[in-house]
């Protein structure tokens, strides 16, 4: 709508609700605690339901799958469904207009106001939470996160039908949020726009941002995976000698690193959310120059520009294989605190026991990035028909992930 005080001066107001619902399921996965017992006579003779289903010989022959029968495979087989809903609620208002005139143009203003609820569940059916499925071990995921946020942005004509500059417009933007999660932050963005002639603009940004985490990043309950590690205390490949603090580590988790094979390449590892974590701040600068010759090349239109790009307090999950070395490396009594991911070795495998690796943020890593972005756009008439022809490219100059 309009408002009163100002022909060129307009309201809108709009609300926003996005659900997604899912139900997966999956017939083909086995139950590996029932394919242990069926295999074992004892335990398979303890359980009515194994009893049961077990073939008339009274044993399994677990190593010829084309003896099984129906009734077996059925014992073994599990229906996995896992259910997941994801709600958002919204809404937003603004206004925006004219505040008055310069020499160079009107300047213009919008400012408005935004809320924001999100909620998010998925759920495993029991057998896969506790484990118990050939499917990755999977724990519920369950929370919910409200924002606040009020916004500016303001157009400013500095310069206009002077010689070298056909027009100067500044632009301000604003951003304040208030999350119920980590509470506020802020963004800004400040850029130029210079139209030298014609055929040469010339344009600048600065500007900060932030990503803040979602509902799986903060409530995500974990998810098994496999991770690639080289185990540190098997002397011959890690290189660790008698009287290292590794060795020593070891030897406290009772493992003899002079002896010690690893037992696989893959070490089970819980991944999941982090109710804790903080937003990744950015702060990005980019300039460049767009130029369009018209004349007997009128339809071309070649920009250049450069941007650098910084992101601070990156949220994600480090690598497993380094927090293992981070414990048996640091101080004689397995007191680091990556120490405490996990609980000991299996006496038998070597393999950690439980080994925990949730998301969490990484304040000393910063990522850096910049380089140069080349974008040419040729349109023209060819026998009564148009063409378009394009060329984009990207050079990147520096990428560091980690300091």
């Amino acid at each position: 709508g309009e408002l009163p005080f100002g022909e060129d001066w307009n309201w809108e107001a709009s609300v926003l609700y996005t659900s997604v619902d899912a139900d997966l399921v999956t017939n083909s996965v086995w139950n590996v605690v029932r394919a242990d017992r069926i295999a074992d006579p004892d335990a398979c003779a303890a359980d009515a339901l194994c009893s049961a289903a077990v073939n008339p010989s009274g044993a399994l022959d677990a190593a010829r799958p084309g003896n099984w029968t129906d009734q077996e495979i059925r014992y073994m087989r599990q229906g996995a469904q896992a259910v997941s809903k994801f709600d958002m609620v919204a809404g937003q208002a603004f206004v925006s207009g004219s505040l008055f005139e310069m020499p160079a143009g009107s300047v213009g203003m919008a400012f408005g106001i935004e809320t924001r609820r999100e909620t998010g569940y998925a759920k495993p059916d029991s057998i896969t939470e506790a484990g118990e499925s050939i499917a990755n071990q999977t724990y519920t995921t369950n929370g919910a996160y409200e924002t606040d946020e009020a916004f500016i942005e303001v157009d400013v004509p500095l310069l206009a039908d002077m010689t070298a500059f056909e027009s100067l417009s500044l632009n301000l933007q604003y951003r304040f949020t208030d999350y119920s999660t980590f509470g506020s932050d802020d963004a800004w963005r400040a850029g130029l726009n210079w139209q030298v002639t014609d055929w040469l603009r010339a344009r600048g940004n600065i500007s900060t941002a932030y990503r803040a985490p979602s509902v799986t990043d903060l409530y995500s309950g974990g998810v098994q995976s496999f991770d690639f590690f080289t185990d540190i205390c098997e002397a011959a490949v890690s290189g660790i000698q008698d009287g290292d603090n590794a060795w020593e580590n070891c030897e406290l988790d009772g493992i003899d690193p002079a002896t010690f094979e690893q037992f696989s390449s893959q070490y089970p590892v819980t991944a999941g959310g982090n109710p804790n974590l903080t937003p990744e701040t950015a702060e990005t600068l980019t300039y460049g120059i767009v130029l369009t010759p018209g004349g007997v090349l009128e339809g071309l239109q070649v920009s250049v520009d450069f941007w650098d790009i910084e992101v601070d307090n990156l949220f994600g999950r480090a690598g497993s294989d380094g927090q293992l070395d981070a414990c048996y490396e640091g101080p004689v009594g397995l007191t680091a605190p990556e120490c405490s991911q996990f609980q000991g070795r299996n006496p038998n495998t070597g393999i950690p026991i439980d080994f925990i690796n949730f998301t969490t943020n990484f304040p000393d890593d910063p990522v850096k990035t910049n380089g140069w972005d080349l974008g040419i756009n040729y349109a023209f008439d060819l026998g009564g028909q148009d063409f378009n022809v394009s060329l984009n490219g990207t050079f990147t100059d520096e990428n560091t992930f980690y300091s």
